[in-house]
């Protein structure tokens, strides 16, 4: 991904103009400041570092998608006070739900895995047709009750 991020003087004016504009809103809203993180190795000072201004500059909730290592997400936790957004989409990390709130993260993000999940179930689903000729993946589709029940 070239330059995800805008440089850091203009994403702190960009996060302060729009925590003022919400402070005039006739409504709630929560500022999230985003920082990319899809490195191979991130700085984990920069970040820690950006997030901080994001911080300082007015943002409700701070952001680093692509940071999924625990010591480093556990590290900007306890450098930050507002609540800490992470992004979970490796498969198969030692770690889960309860871990991440155990050290202080707010939300956790699936990005896109929902939709890669249903849409790879339908691309199997039409392979199996083309083929196999049979029907067997709907022996994992969840019944119209359950869905129902589960919306409701």
């Amino acid at each position: 991904m070239d330059a995800p991020n805008f440089e850091e003087s203009l994403a702190v004016e960009r996060i302060e103009a729009a925590s003022e504009a919400c402070k005039s809103l006739p409504f709630d809203f929560v500022l999230t400041a985003r920082h990319e993180v899809w490195d191979e190795a991130p700085d984990l000072d920069a970040i820690i570092h950006r997030l901080q201004a994001f911080e300082a500059a007015g943002a409700d909730v701070l952001f680093a998608p692509g940071l999924e290592d625990f010591d480093s997400i556990r590290a900007v936790v306890s450098a930050v006070s507002k609540p800490f957004s992470v992004m979970m989409m490796e498969p198969g990390l030692p770690y889960g739900v309860n871990e991440l709130s155990g050290i202080g993260v707010k939300r956790i993000s699936v990005g896109s895995a929902f939709s890669q999940l249903a849409y790879g179930s339908l691309i199997r689903a039409a392979r199996e047709i083309a083929n196999q000729g049979s029907f067997e993946f709907i022996k994992k589709a969840i019944d119209y009750k359950e869905l129902e029940t589960f919306f409701a």
